[in-house]
């Protein structure tokens, strides 16, 4: 029995003293992480360089610094300002160590407001160098070539001088810049502007004209379309000519520019004892005869209205005018439609074919029997004659002619292009012949074993 209880005491020393040597054991461990733990989060503290941002800890236990949100400030930091700051009051500096442009608030824009076209206005625009150091401007840029500025600096009492573009301009420096406004060829509401490219941090500083043209004279249409017609056909048209700007006025034909068959009427309503009326009536009328192909015509009509400042190089005054455009299509004897075909990408040996239509257009004038056709090249001889092929069938309906030209294969070896022309006689007394061109590229294929 005692010899039970002295094994049972000895067995539970045991326990207890390998519990103990456990927990000692466990705790070194923790304390070695917490050693390891503190020298990385030192590590981490340390400033690595990196952008820091949203506040958390990325790979590499580099430590993210959250953005400022708005309204918050650290340190001293410049706020930023967005554009040039006027120059009444306290003039806002640019940021440091920059040149700055410095002008009156409001005055970035002139509006001549409502202006007849043709006419020129003059504005000056006023700006100072307002950073920290020597404004230096690289270029003046101007939207529109209606549009003329020049850059001055000004001195004592005044004086101006002309800048150079990319020189220094001390600070307190005032300078102006002279522009004009042209609204030629404008209508309706105009604008153009003036750009300064320079060492403003705050981006480029631009400067504005604007205006709302009335045109000095209106045409309603503003143009005639005859569209498709004859040769022998004949097509009028009328257009209403009016001044809103200045009411009352003559109207007259350039005599420089020529009709070419064309006949041109003007007629004033209700005009007064100088032949002056608010409104003209236009009569156009082409043909017959017109060439063949696309109309087009330019009619300038021209007002007694002079044009204030603008002279001709004579010296003479410079009226207002206005330009009429016909248009249309004057079709010949004979059409051709198409007039080119495209036998695009073929292969050595392929056969295709490719179609138009011969139309008889001339009054009085037919094609009984189908024409004979010929082959030629673009200046030289066309050397595939033989590989090629028309054939006519007419269609009872319209009595159109439908040409097919088939290309019967090329035996050509590698690569190479062609292209030529169909001649086809018509036998009209004003259009003998009629040419369809044709072209396409042959490129070999990709070839099996034993090249077939």
């Amino acid at each position: 029995m005692l010899r039970n209880i002295k094994t049972f005491s000895l067995l539970g020393l045991a326990l207890v003293a390998t519990a103990s040597l456990a927990i000692s054991l466990q705790e070194g461990k923790s304390e070695t992480k917490g050693e390891k733990s503190e020298a990385k989060s030192e590590e981490a503290t340390k400033d690595t360089g990196r952008p820091k941002r949203l506040g958390k800890t990325l790979g590499g236990g580099i430590k993210i610094k959250p953005r400022p949100t708005s309204g918050a400030t650290t340190g001293t930091t410049t706020p930023v300002v967005n554009g040039p700051q006027p120059l009444g009051g306290t003039p806002s500096r640019a940021p440091v160590g920059k040149g700055g442009i410095g002008f009156d608030a409001g005055s970035q824009m002139k509006n001549f407001g409502s202006m007849v076209q043709g006419e020129v206005e003059h504005h000056t625009f006023a700006g100072e160098s307002n950073g920290e150091e020597p404004l230096i401007i690289s270029s003046l840029n101007k939207s529109c070539g209606c549009t003329r500025a020049q850059m001055m600096l000004l001195g004592e009492e005044g004086k101006k001088t002309p800048y150079q573009m990319g020189k220094p301009i001390a600070v307190g420096t005032k300078f102006i810049i002279e522009s004009t406004f042209d609204t030629a060829n404008k209508v309706g509401p105009t604008q153009s502007n003036i750009t300064l490219v320079s060492n403003d941090p705050r981006g480029s500083t631009v400067f504005t004209l604007q205006g709302n043209v009335t045109p000095a004279m209106t045409l309603a249409p503003a143009s005639l379309n005859f569209a498709m017609m004859k040769s022998a056909d004949v097509r009028k048209g009328q257009v209403i000519v009016t001044s809103e700007a200045y009411g009352k006025f003559k109207l007259s034909l350039d005599p420089n520019i020529p009709l070419k068959e064309m006949r041109v009427k003007l007629t004033p309503d209700s005009p007064d004892a100088d032949g002056k009326s608010t409104r003209w009536v236009v009569n156009v009328e082409g043909g017959p005869n017109l060439p063949e192909g696309n109309l087009s015509r330019a009619i300038r009509l021209v007002s007694d209205i002079e044009q204030a400042g603008k002279f001709l190089p004579d010296g003479s005054p410079q009226f207002y005018d206005r330009v009429l455009f016909v248009t249309g299509q004057v079709l010949g004897p004979v059409k051709l439609t198409p007039p080119h075909v495209s036998f695009g990408l073929v292969r050595p040996g392929q056969v295709a074919t490719r179609s138009a239509v011969l139309s008889v257009n001339a009054e009085g004038f037919s094609l009984d029997t189908a024409p004979k056709t010929s082959f030629k090249g673009f200046g030289v001889d066309f050397p595939y004659a033989g590989d090629f092929e028309v054939n006519w069938t007419q269609d009872e309906t319209t009595g159109n002619w439908n040409l097919d030209l088939t290309l019967l294969g090329l035996e050509q070896e590698g690569n190479g292009s062609f292209r030529g022309l169909v001649e086809i006689e018509v036998g009209h007394e004003a259009r003998k012949t009629i040419e369809l061109g044709f072209s396409g590229v042959v490129r070999g294929g990709v070839t099996g074993a034993g090249g077939k």
